[in-house]
């Protein structure tokens, strides 16, 4: 059996995130310095900030790049733990979030580039990307 695989920093998201419905992922937040927020998934999802693929291309477009924080990862690493132990239980809010998620990638046509699930913290403190 193949071994459930934790992907942290993922930029960009249109190459294809290896995995099962089993791994998690954690993408990169890509923060709008003139607007002073960050792109929601479907802003970079429609736009051709999807296919950057370097700095450069960030930085002359005005986008910070930030890395997951130390909770970020800590959060989806216990999330795996308590999943691998058979202890984690999703309440319908978080399952709702992932569904968010999964009906952007769809409308965006990137279902099939994504078949590992978000974390589920990253989602609820981070809802405001899904809008």
């Amino acid at each position: 059996p193949q071994k459930p695989i934790v992907q942290l920093n993922i930029i960009p998201m249109n190459d294809p995130i290896t995995g099962t419905e089993y791994d998690l992922f954690l993408p990169k937040k890509l923060w709008l310095r003139k607007e002073k927020r960050f792109l929601t998934f479907r802003e970079i999802f429609e736009s051709k900030i999807i296919e950057y693929d370097n700095t450069k291309d960030y930085e002359d477009s005005g986008i910070e790049v930030i890395d997951n924080s130390s909770e970020e990862i800590k959060d989806v690493v216990l999330e795996m733990e308590a999943r691998l132990l058979g202890v984690w239980s999703e309440t319908e809010e978080e399952m709702e979030l992932q569904q968010k998620f999964g009906q952007i990638l769809k409308n965006c046509k990137m279902e099939n580039n994504i078949e590992s699930r978000i974390g589920t913290k990253f989602l609820q403190k981070n809802v405001e990307l899904l809008y």
